[in-house]
């Protein structure tokens, strides 16, 4: 379906009369994307609090946040179809290591395409390393490769147990194509020490292919591959803002790390799905014990960006007592 500003307009109209729009939150390829609250959910919020406007009110609002993404008006080719369809058909499964569909609409007659996702509030990794490049320590970056390593197993082959050498039963061919720094968000409070989780978003490019060839074979190498690229964007930028350590023990972690890296970059394209699992559970093992022994932590400011409130009561009431036309 091609992307016209009739379907942009749409899509913004049709979505408004079931969310109340808080605020733009980014832009990429194929969408803008807001954080917005369904006007249901906003309505027993209220109630539940007597229509109060007290900080429980609003840090309720605030947990019922969801991120809607529309088409862009200016994309021919680029809209959302494709990650409506993957995300609704493909891959229907929801899990905490990747962004869930909650609620979409595409309607072709109607020129309309939007999708509302989970919404993780600490941002997205690109920006956190730009900001914050003296917190990207030995042990987060471990950290980073531990969960990716994790969410790819679950994403590509729905291996979710340690003793699983094969996809899961009836698990779609997928993968995604498009994993980098910024399509990384940051789930604050996460499963280890104080490091947030690491959660896969945009799923624009990802595809799911009908048999087990060469080209889907090379397309979660592609992936696979994309794990290294993520952990020497991380080095580079702690090692240009001078916070590479160089103490012995972080010596041997940054060698063990180039070790794993080198065979990220290696791992062959014709290569068969259990030797994939096997490669993923092997580096997963070695950064969980390296992220333990070196763990440090992460700086004051760095937690406190994490943690900050990037949506004012201000914002949320102003939203919901707004009138959508």
């Amino acid at each position: 379906m091609g992307n016209t500003p009739e379907t942009q307009s749409n899509s913004h109209r049709h979505y408004r009369q079931l969310y109340h729009e808080v605020k733009y939150i980014s832009s990429g390829d194929n969408g803008e994307t807001f954080a917005a609250i369904k006007k249901t959910d906003a309505d027993k919020i209220a109630a539940r609090h007597q229509h109060l406007k007290t900080e429980a009110y609003f840090d309720e609002l605030r947990y019922h946040l969801v991120a809607v993404k529309l088409c862009k008006d200016y994309f021919i080719e680029n809209d959302l179809e494709q990650e409506i369809i993957f995300l609704t058909h493909s891959l229907k499964v929801r899990h905490p290591c990747f962004t869930s569909c909650l609620n979409v609409c595409l309607d072709d007659k109607q020129g309309i395409q939007w999708l509302a996702l989970s919404f993780i509030s600490g941002g997205d990794l690109s920006d956190f390393v730009d900001d914050m490049p003296h917190a990207l320590s030995l042990s987060f970056r471990w950290h980073v490769a531990s969960q990716l390593c994790e969410a790819l197993l679950v994403l590509l082959y729905g291996v979710t147990t340690p003793s699983a050498q094969m996809p899961a039963m009836g698990w779609p061919l997928v993968a995604h194509g498009d994993i980098f720094l910024g399509n990384l968000l940051l789930r604050p409070n996460g499963s280890f020490g104080v490091f947030p989780d690491i959660v896969i978003a945009d799923f624009g490019r990802a595809a799911e292919y009908r048999e087990n060839d060469e080209e889907y074979l090379r397309a979660q190498v592609h992936d696979i591959h994309c794990i290294a690229m993520v952990l020497d964007n991380l080095k580079e930028s702690s090692v240009r803002d001078g916070h590479y350590c160089d103490c012995g023990p972080c010596i041997d972690g940054e060698v063990i790390m180039e070790d794993c890296i080198r065979r990220l970059n290696t791992f062959g394209p014709l290569i068969d799905c259990a030797d994939c699992i096997a490669v993923l559970k092997e580096l997963k093992a070695v950064a969980d014990a390296q992220r333990v022994l070196h763990y440090c932590g992460m700086p004051t400011d760095a937690l406190a960006e994490l943690h900050r409130c990037k949506i004012s009561n201000e914002e949320l009431e102003t939203a919901i007592e707004s009138v959508h036309v």
